[in-house]
């Protein structure tokens, strides 16, 4: 079991680095000049990523990095749980409450984007 759980967390977190980078790339153009730099960069992406004007794909890549963020917790939480650290599973619960908590809201303004975008077309 602890191996399947290593497994999907080094997977999930793959996943998160791919469309992270992606994500990171595409919008680097659409950045200003002084949101740019390497460490600004990495902070800003958050901002910029669920812009309205930023296009649904970008916004789609940005929402499933999310995601992959909530399932590498969820597994870190199973791993730390099954190896018998009641505390550290706790805390990991707890972590991965509010990773869902940021997720969903970062997806509900996806959604709305894409309404807006979609209301924008007809």
């Amino acid at each position: 079991m602890t191996a399947v759980l290593t497994f999907a967390i080094i997977a999930a977190f793959g996943w998160i680095a791919f469309n992270y980078f992606s994500v990171s790339s595409a919008l680097k153009e659409s950045m200003p000049p002084e949101w740019r730099d390497s460490i600004t960069e990495r902070f800003a992406i958050d901002s910029f990523a669920l812009n309205p004007s930023t296009p649904l794909p970008i916004q789609a890549d940005y929402i499933a990095s999310l995601v992959g963020g909530c399932l590498a917790v969820l597994f870190t939480t199973l791993l730390v749980f099954s190896v018998g650290e009641t505390v550290g599973g706790w805390f990991f619960l707890a972590i991965f409450a509010v990773c869902v908590a940021s997720t969903v809201k970062s997806a509900v303004k996806y959604w709305k984007n894409r309404k807006r975008a979609a209301i924008g077309r007809e």
